[in-house]
């Protein structure tokens, strides 16, 4: 489970900001909140679902890829790179030398994980990893810029050939993870299978973890909730034989592939089938369906999956083509614990402002993303404004200003 995560000099974001799902507010008007146990004994109260509001260009999206970018280096850094992907401020010359820094907290199994790095585009200048009160390792450049100096007294395990083996340009954790290190494999697992990072769902995971197997009744329900007048989803594969039918962009590449192997490529035929009043039901193809429903059931896999295993879903800019009322199934699916009993969470950006009411969303829940003076992103929480307790729905407060965050236009150009 995600406890916080920071970013510091990256697109946007100038100086450190840091997006925590600590339960930090007491609502009486609801208990958005669940309990994990720690080592054991100590418990911390952790937040289902948070909501980033900002007006456009304000950095919420880089957030997002801040997280994913720290994924990437991480899955993909034990691999031959060549540069670290780096993508400082760009509006303050100080920056543009300035290495970026990432930093998680989970908890995993009952314990405490702090992990984070720092780099520039061709090295790792810093790496730590803290657990249970410990500290795992940590790993900086020492001070002439060659070579490292490691602190690992309670990392067990082939530690010489581990480092020996990272490159400059290579995190430790991944080197050592590859190298078969039990000890860091769960933060890797982490960001490897339990991390979602979205901006549009994939049609295929739906389709390929619940259309076409014996879950196909949790999808049918999950449409039924939505009120989407679906009564079954058909799904059929079909091989691409013919690489100028494959998806747009890709049929040069499929040619390709398909001149130098065997490897098929497929894709899915889906039909919607809807009640009639004279016989057992139309087809409808999925592009003869509105978008939101499109959308909807390209949502229903990740969510589905997620709400089921215990994942961390972030997902940019939510409401698009959704009503409103979907917005909120969506929403309510993680933060009710009849629906989310193994505390999945999300974390989402929108500008849908019916959700910025007490009765659903916790002041702590509720996060605002803005520019400062320097044009640097920077997150603020709600918790943060003095709480008026007259204030029940916090939309027309935030609408006319009140936290800021929002655009201010001028009507007169």
């Amino acid at each position: 489970m995600l406890v916080q995560f920071s970013a510091e000099n990256f697109r946007s974001i100038k100086n450190e900001v840091t997006l925590s799902l600590l339960s930090a507010a007491k609502n009486k008007h609801l208990d958005n909140s669940f309990s994990v146990v720690i080592e054991g004994k100590k418990t911390v109260d952790l937040l289902p679902s948070a909501a980033i509001y900002g007006p456009n260009a304000s950095g919420k999206s880089n957030l997002f890829k801040a997280l994913r970018s720290m994924q990437f280096i991480i899955l993909k850094s034990a691999d031959l790179l060549g540069q670290l992907p780096y993508q400082p401020f760009l509006l303050s010359k100080e920056s543009l030398s300035t290495p970026t820094r990432f930093e998680v907290t989970l908890i995993i199994d009952e314990t405490k994980y702090q992990y984070g790095f720092v780099h520039n585009q061709s090295k790792i200048l810093a790496e730590w990893l803290y657990a249970g009160g410990k500290t795992l390792f940590t790993r900086e450049i020492n001070a002439d810029n060659n070579g490292y100096a490691y602190q690992d007294r309670n990392l067990k395990g082939a530690k010489s050939t581990w480092k020996d083996s990272t490159r400059p340009d290579a995190l430790f954790l991944s080197v050592a993870v590859r190298l078969n290190s039990s000890q860091l494999t769960p933060i890797y697992e982490w960001f490897q299978k339990k991390l979602h990072i979205l901006n549009s769902a994939d049609l295929s995971f739906t389709t390929d973890n619940y259309s076409t197997t014996d879950k196909k009744h949790y999808l049918l329900d999950f449409l039924a909730a939505a009120d989407l007048d679906i009564e079954d989803v058909l799904a059929q594969s079909k091989d691409i034989e013919d690489p100028s039918l494959a998806p747009a962009g890709l049929s040069d590449l499929i040619a390709a592939i398909n001149s130098r192997s065997n490897i098929k490529f497929k894709h899915y035929d889906i039909k919607f089938k809807h009640a009639t009043d004279y016989n057992d039901g139309v087809d409808f193809d999925l592009q003869d369906e509105s978008d939101g429903t499109q959308r909807m059931y390209n949502l229903a896999g990740p969510w589905l999956k997620s709400l089921e295993d215990g994942h961390v879903v972030f997902f940019d800019e939510l409401n698009n083509s959704l009503h409103p009322f979907l917005v909120k199934f969506l929403v309510n699916k993680f933060n009710r614990a009849s629906s989310n009993p193994k505390h999945g969470q999300l974390i989402f950006s929108t500008h849908e402002t019916s959700l910025l009411d007490q009765k659903f969303m916790g002041r702590d829940q509720v996060w605002f993303c803005e520019k400062d003076n320097s044009r640097s992103t920077k997150l603020t929480s709600l918790i943060e404004y003095k709480h008026r307790s007259d204030i029940l729905s916090i939309e027309k407060a935030y609408l006319s200003g009140r936290y800021n965050a929002v655009p201010f236009i001028d009507d007169e150009l």
